[in-house]
């Protein structure tokens, strides 16, 4: 597991285990293994491809460089090797499957994929060595169940399908993130007006202090990733379409913001965006596919604005709580997930975790579902925008092929184009 578990997880974990870095732990451990009589090791890591300065949490590269490791099982990144998302990564050769000559495999998420991990052992000598090896990953889209491996998990699978059909209340209109990449969004609103909910039931029960401001910060989970996107349809609502809103088994955290902290977030989250030139005449991509969706937080309870034609680091504007400029000195209470409050990306390495609780996410929505009397209308509040574009070409991102069924609902887009893959906007 990648060290940072220790944030994540730190309510069951601190004071119970240690960890170290992933390669650290491997030059440990192997050296062990090979005198134990190992004659071929494998290291299964939840942890992906990094070729930044320090990989910490995505240590592929690193653990590939220790000696005595002939294969890697990747994950956690939920993507594909080998593959051409990391076409150009340092150290990587996507053709022969390796990272620094040592094959390895990360069979994407959900079942998509299966890893192999192929090895020709020759004897020489006593000895087991590695005349040759290779890497590669198979869809299962295709591959029919197994009727055994039915039998066996059925009654576990009935009961989980009962739960999971049903109902917690209902919702007035269809809410989906076919858009939420670009603008603010029902579903990211769901989550964000259940949180905010939750800690107001904390200070009612004296559980967090009053004396901050309130701010709730969510992120489209599935919004694009392999055409991945939320969709649940008005009407009657159960706890499968909760799953589908928030795909994550995260616990609520809340975090401690001074204002330049909470801009650096939101800077953080703006890099969902590419930079946009304002001269160029071809079309521009306006969404940043190198960056998660999940990464991409929207603050509840503040407004701001995104220029995307100005630099990093200095995108945000105008931000503002309750009508009047964050300043420097501002502070609040930030609703996020044990995640997000262990990281070290959006979250200024002295932000302050003030409330661990055990409640996840997903479960808080339910509930606020469930407690509201009558259909639940969930409306974008607008709370953040994109700043107007003047560009010489077209500004353009890329959706489900479902979307253009939705998107006369929305300022600022149109129809641009059909694709293999779905459908494509122009943005204004």
């Amino acid at each position: 597991m990648p060290p940072q578990i220790m944030n994540w997880d730190a309510a069951h974990l601190q004071g119970e285990v240690e960890t170290l870095e992933i390669a650290d732990a491997a030059q440990t451990f192997v050296p062990e293994m090979k005198d134990e009589g190992a004659d071929l090791i494998i290291a299964i890591a939840h942890s992906g491809i990094d070729d930044s300065e320090n990989p910490s949490e995505n240590a592929a590269i690193p653990l590939s460089e220790v000696d005595g490791i002939d294969g890697m099982l990747l994950g956690h990144q939920h993507n594909q090797f080998p593959s051409e998302d990391y076409d150009g990564v340092e150290a990587v050769d996507v053709d022969a499957g390796t990272i620094n000559d040592v094959p390895a495999v990360m069979p994407g998420s959900w079942g998509s994929h299966l890893g192999f991990l192929n090895f020709d052992l020759t004897m020489e000598d006593g000895e087991w060595t590695i005349a040759s090896a290779e890497s590669e990953i198979r869809s299962t889209e295709d591959v029919p169940s197994h009727e055994g491996m039915e039998a066996l998990v059925q009654d576990a699978h009935e009961a989980t399908v009962n739960y999971v059909n049903s109902p917690v209340g209902e919702i007035t209109t269809d809410i989906n993130t076919y858009f939420s990449r670009v603008k603010d969004n029902e579903v990211v609103q769901l989550i964000n007006d259940a949180q905010l909910d939750y800690m107001e039931q904390l200070q009612a029960n004296g559980e967090l202090d009053d004396d901050l401001p309130l701010l709730s910060a969510a992120a489209p989970f599935r919004a694009g990733r392999g055409g991945d996107f939320t969709q649940v349809d008005a009407g009657e609502v159960a706890i499968r379409d909760m799953n589908d809103v928030y795909v994550f088994p995260n616990t609520l955290h809340v975090v401690e913001v001074d204002g330049d902290q909470l801009k650096n977030w939101l800077e953080y989250s703006a890099l969902n965006f590419n930079q946009i030139d304002p001269d160029e005449n071809a079309d521009q991509e306006l969404v940043n596919q190198d960056f998660s969706s999940y990464n991409f937080d929207v603050i509840e309870n503040v407004t701001y604005e995104v220029d995307v034609t100005n630099d990093e680091g200095e995108r945000v504007l105008n931000v503002e709580y309750d009508g009047e400029p964050v300043e420097s000195d501002d502070r609040f209470y930030v609703a996020t997930n044990n995640y997000r409050a262990g990281g070290e990306d959006h979250l200024d390495a002295n932000v302050e975790t003030v409330l661990e609780t055990t409640d996840e996410n997903r479960q808080i929505i339910i509930d606020y579902i469930i407690a509201h009397e009558g259909p639940l209308d969930v409306e974008a509040s607008e709370n953040w925008q994109l700043a107007p574009i003047e560009a010489a070409g077209d500004i353009i991102f890329d959706s489900a092929a479902d979307a253009s069924d939705y998107s006369d609902g929305y300022d600022r887009i149109e129809l641009y184009e059909e694709t293999d893959e779905g459908t494509r906007f122009t943005f204004e």
